[in-house]
């Protein structure tokens, strides 16, 4: 006989499997867009898209080093 428990550790196994699931369509979506902001830029300027990468990478340090509070809410 199964446990009256099993039904809702069904329902939150599907609720991290749905939240997994939005959270790699929103990277997905996320990175897509971003990608075709570094094409834009290419084509657009000429800027190669490794250097745009290093930009952005070097943007989000530089808001941790002035924000360190960012890293302290995850």
């Amino acid at each position: 006989m199964m446990s009256p428990s099993l039904g809702r550790f069904e329902e939150h196994a599907l609720f991290i499997l749905f939240t997994g699931l939005m959270i790699v369509i929103f990277w997905y979506g996320a990175w897509s867009l971003l990608d075709e902001v570094f094409q834009h830029l290419h084509r657009r300027y000429g800027i190669a898209k490794w250097k745009i990468s290093v930009l952005f990478v070097l943007f989000v340090i530089f808001m941790i080093g002035f924000f360190p509070q960012i890293l302290q809410k995850l």
